[in-house]
């Protein structure tokens, strides 16, 4: 996806351990090698999350790893060259063991108010929802409104069975209908080239 794509990719999960560890720093080698950054040391939402070797990581809302702050500890900034008011993400893909909620998808600082806001634009959205993290029915419900104020259509979903408490996290995809429109017209233009040949 980074290739085809021509962006930058960054991956921020405190589930994995220690930054410092060998296994962590070997993760974030075979992720620079087709330019993604790792930030082990930061997740996605509000309060923090213990990782398996029971240190705790501070949890940030979208809107502040978005500004890089959070995400680079050496002062790179998020675009190249300044800091933009407008950022365009290609997929976002949030498995954030409940942070899909509260600062991930959700509150004044989650993607979908970025998004109607007019500050973020998103193709594609990707999100496990926990609904044992759930705390209500209008909780699950706000995201499919912030989806559609955002200009969401749902595209895909899964219940994932195996590796979420035997079905209590369902997949969800999302596309934006501006991108929906264009990978219809290019599959059209495709099928004239193919049938002009």
């Amino acid at each position: 996806m980074h290739e085809l794509a021509d962006c930058r990719s960054l991956t921020f999960d405190p589930t994995l351990g220690p930054a410092s560890s060998r296994r962590v720093r070997e993760f974030a080698e075979s992720l620079e090698r087709y330019g993604s950054r790792l930030n082990a040391s930061v997740g996605l939402g509000v309060g923090s999350i213990v990782d398996r070797t029971g240190t705790r990581h501070r949890l940030r809302p979208l809107a502040q790893l978005l500004r890089g702050d959070a995400f680079f500890s050496d002062g790179e900034q998020l675009v190249r060259g300044q800091r933009a008011s407008h950022i365009h993400v290609t997929v976002a893909k949030i498995d954030a063991e409940g942070g899909e909620f509260r600062g991930g998808l959700l509150d004044s600082d989650g993607l979908w108010a970025l998004c109607a806001s007019g500050e973020l634009s998103v193709d594609q959205v990707t999100a496990e929802i926990h609904l044992r993290r759930a705390h209500s029915l209008a909780s699950i419900n706000a995201i499919f409104e912030g989806a559609a104020r955002c200009g969401m259509v749902l595209l895909h979903k899964e219940t994932n069975w195996i590796g979420c408490h035997y079905g209590g996290c369902v997949e969800y995809t999302w596309a934006s209908l501006r991108h929906v429109r264009r990978v219809l017209a290019a599959r059209a233009n495709q099928g004239r080239l193919l049938s002009m040949t």
